[in-house]
């Protein structure tokens, strides 16, 4: 499954709809469990970096994100280029 990482910014909506088109096996969650099992992650953001990394740190995300991150051909689409370093396209 694509899973969308909600922590309430960004476009998540329309990445959602266009990656839709591609699979139909696509989710908006914040759920750990969930993120846990994807299959590759879509990091939505606007650029707000402050406001995304508090998100992220209290949603209790940052120990899943880059957990998933070090995983070596883990895909990861990042639409707010500075979260992660060296982001993987999908």
């Amino acid at each position: 499954m694509v899973v969308i990482v909600d922590y309430n910014i960004g476009n998540s909506g329309a990445i959602y709809n266009m990656v839709k088109r591609f699979t139909g096996n696509v989710c908006v969650t914040s759920d750990y469990e969930i993120i846990s099992a994807a299959k590759a992650l879509i990091l939505p953001g606007i650029g707000a970096f402050n406001t995304v990394i508090e998100n992220i740190t209290k949603l209790g995300l940052s120990p899943i994100l880059i957990l998933k991150k070090k995983v070596k051909y883990f895909p990861v689409l990042q639409t707010l280029a500075f979260i992660l370093p060296t982001p993987i396209i999908l």
